[in-house]
């Protein structure tokens, strides 16, 4: 970790009284274990992304399911439509999301997310790092506070509780909930308790990416999550900060807003063009 400037000092002395005062005004927020949501008001629009998805899983290649573990695959998908330095200009980033699909199998855990995160950081190193790369945020790093949204991410002394609620949620409660749903609520989860310094936001999109294709890995042969959520990333961040700010355990509206956005990918077939150009 690099060392910190006085600037830098004083500018966190600075986000940490007002964040302070922020929290105390707050008042609690809702645990994600108790989240809820209507499935009445869903129903209609998850039942129109499984039709979607069906149809896109009658047209893929069950031969093609190893390049989604190739970092040249991802370096592709993010080539084309992104324009954000976050994908298209980050090697770490294609790396990442090429471990994530080859680690379809296994559980995921803090030292996953830390190999992901250190394989983002790691390679730049004329970097001017103030944050730790490659583990948790801690409290030297101050409370973050997203002013747009007036959201304010899990403090650094509760990360590890929180991540192993988190990890068990992944690994095995949400198992029991609709698939695609799991993938809107994991990455809502993980981007809310926001572990890391920086980099959470690439981090939450390879998740979703891998929940997604847990559900089938046939899936990323045409779409990827991880890219419409770069391409909608202004109503993203609307639809996470309504989310993290509405003092309710009621996630309807956020859910509701990532199943379209899947749908969306879906059926654009928003990588087909990349991958139909190399495999004719």
């Amino acid at each position: 970790m690099a060392p910190h400037t006085e600037e830098y000092l004083q500018d966190l002395r600075a986000r940490y009284l007002g964040v302070n005062q922020i929290l105390f005004l707050r008042g609690a927020q809702p645990a994600f274990e108790d989240l809820t949501w209507d499935q009445v008001k869903i129903n209609h629009l998850l039942s129109e992304v499984r039709s979607n998805l069906g149809q896109l899983l009658e047209q893929s290649d069950q031969s093609d399911i190893s390049t989604i573990g190739e970092v040249s695959t991802w370096r592709r998908v993010f080539s084309e439509g992104t324009n954000n330095h976050e994908h298209g200009d980050s090697e770490g980033v294609a790396e990442m999301l090429a471990h994530a699909m080859r680690s379809l199998n296994q559980p995921l855990t803090k030292q996953m997310l830390c190999d992901w995160h250190y394989r983002m950081f790691f390679f730049d190193k004329t970097r001017f790092c103030v944050f730790p790369i490659g583990e948790y945020r801690g409290i030297a790093e101050g409370p973050i506070y997203f002013q747009d949204t007036g959201f304010v991410c899990t403090e650094a002394e509760k990360l590890e509780e929180e991540m192993e609620k988190f990890f068990t949620f992944f690994n095995g409660e949400s198992k029991q909930i609709d698939p695609l749903l799991r993938v809107a609520i994991a990455t809502l989860w993980f981007i809310t308790v926001h572990p890391f310094g920086n980099g959470n936001g690439r981090l939450a999109r390879a998740i979703a990416e891998m929940a997604l294709a847990q559900v089938d890995p046939r899936i990323q042969q045409s779409c990827s999550i991880a890219k419409q959520l770069m391409l909608e990333q202004h109503e993203y961040f609307l639809a996470l900060g309504k989310a993290q700010t509405g003092a309710t355990p009621d996630i309807t509206e956020y859910l509701c807003w990532f199943l379209g956005c899947l749908n969306r990918a879906i059926r654009s077939k928003n990588i087909h063009r990349i991958k139909s150009s190399t495999h004719p």
